[in-house]
């Protein structure tokens, strides 16, 4: 099961891709002496760009062979029997074993995905 990122972030990274692109691109034509600073539009415009299809591939959460994998540059994985408890904020989940502890960001989740999620939390059963 995959839980998605909103569509709003995959917008936002997006626009801000483009920005920063053209940024460089403009900045780059429009003088005649280069400096470090003149490629930092780029570099940064690339991240965006390399955030952005990063996040269209891999989605925020996945839940595949008993382990939740949180995906970003450097992932967290927590096998699903080690979890001990699930602390529910207005914000986010706060998912502990007895090693690790996970945090999950309810705002950058889909809103369908969310009651995938909430769903599957409820059918775990855990120790409180």
């Amino acid at each position: 099961m995959k839980i998605h990122y909103t569509k709003k972030r995959f917008k936002n990274n997006l626009i801000l891709a483009i920005v920063w692109t053209v940024l460089g691109l403009l900045n780059l034509d429009y003088f005649d002496e280069n400096n470090w600073m003149d490629f930092a539009f780029l570099a940064t415009a690339l991240l965006y760009w390399i955030s952005y299809f990063y996040e269209r591939r891999n989605q925020y959460l996945s839940i595949e062979n008993n382990t939740l994998k949180k995906h970003s540059i450097f992932p967290k994985t927590i096998k699903i029997t080690d979890i001990k408890r699930i602390l529910r904020f207005e914000g986010s989940y706060r998912i502990e074993t007895s090693a690790k502890t996970l945090k999950i960001n309810k705002d950058l989740i889909d809103a369908e995905s969310l009651y995938k999620l909430d769903d599957y939390f409820k059918t775990l059963e855990l120790e409180v």
